[in-house]
């Protein structure tokens, strides 16, 4: 039986269909004919299926349903989309070492750490601890800590008031202070600190 094929009109396309709906349904999209409206917002569509679909919007339905959670929604696409968490360990490759929640990619799971578990404030990152020995090495001190180690305290001297925590007693590594007046362009007395 030789079946009959309806060839669009349209010469960049030339698709064939089987049967001449199909083919009218085709040639829809080459136009921006919209013959479907939504009866609630009055939006326009090309084919009744894309109305239906997006008329569940309105009405709430969502007649698709997972078979494995129960999970519905109103489109095949969503649902093709949602049945890929059931298939976890070849689809959402990464997973939390602290709480286990698996992502489909490794930036996924580094937001959903910095937000979920984010490190405890107490602890001092690498890059701190590196900038105070190139602070405390400018300042004249050789010996550099490592990250673990901290000051040890010292006991400020008698009649000394500091405005440093008692274990950033600097007195020993920088010299008297002066103040000098220096006189700025305008004839202004400034008073001027320099701390070596």
């Amino acid at each position: 039986m030789n079946q009959r094929t309806f060839r669009c009109s349209v010469m960049e396309c030339g698709k064939t269909f089987n049967f001449k709906k199909h083919l009218k349904e085709h040639e829809k999209r080459h136009s921006d004919r919209r013959d479907f409206i939504c009866e609630f917002c009055a939006r326009a569509f090309r084919s009744s299926s894309n109305l239906i679909i997006h008329r569940r919007i309105h009405t709430g339905e969502k007649p698709l349903q997972c078979e494995f959670c129960g999970f519905t929604c109103r489109q095949k696409a969503s649902l093709n989309w949602h049945m890929k968490k059931h298939d976890a360990d070849s689809f959402y490759k990464f997973p939390c070492d602290i709480c286990g929640q698996r992502f489909e990619k490794r930036d996924n799971l580094a937001a959903h750490k910095s937000r979920k578990h984010p490190a405890p404030r107490d602890t001092i990152p690498q890059e701190t601890s590196t900038m105070d020995n190139a602070c405390r090495a400018e300042a004249g001190h050789t010996e550099t800590l490592a990250p673990e180690q901290k000051l040890p305290p010292t006991a400020p001297q008698e009649g000394k008031e500091t405005l440093f925590p008692e274990y950033l007693d600097l007195s020993e590594s920088v010299p008297e202070v002066s103040q000098q007046p220096v006189q700025a362009p305008g004839g202004t007395g400034i008073s001027l600190v320099i701390v070596l």
